[in-house]
């Protein structure tokens, strides 16, 4: 299993839970969105 998908399943719970010690690790967001490619468009 890549690394992603546990790390997308806490980034989710963190967020539904409003956890905010977990929601300012960088382990969690590791890059700024300003940084990102445009696959997000």
């Amino acid at each position: 299993m890549p690394l992603v998908v546990p790390l997308t399943l806490i980034r989710h719970y963190v967020e539904r839970f409003e956890v905010a010690y977990l929601r300012d690790q960088h382990y969690l967001v590791p890059h700024p969105k300003e940084l990102m490619l445009r696959n997000h468009v």
